[in-house]
């Protein structure tokens, strides 16, 4: 994965944490952020290991 996709999903998760947490009014669903989050951890694990 490049480092333009980590920082893609970085933005999206944060648009998305605040329209859930900040505005209540989330625009996609609680799985779908579930998803996003864990392909984040996923490519921060793979950079850590080198």
């Amino acid at each position: 994965m490049s480092q333009q996709r980590l920082n893609e999903l970085k933005q999206q998760l944060h648009y998305h944490g605040v329209k859930y947490y900040v505005e209540d009014s989330p625009e996609i669903p609680d799985v779908e952020y579930d998803r996003l989050m864990k392909e984040l951890l996923g490519i921060e694990a793979e950079h850590q290991n080198g």
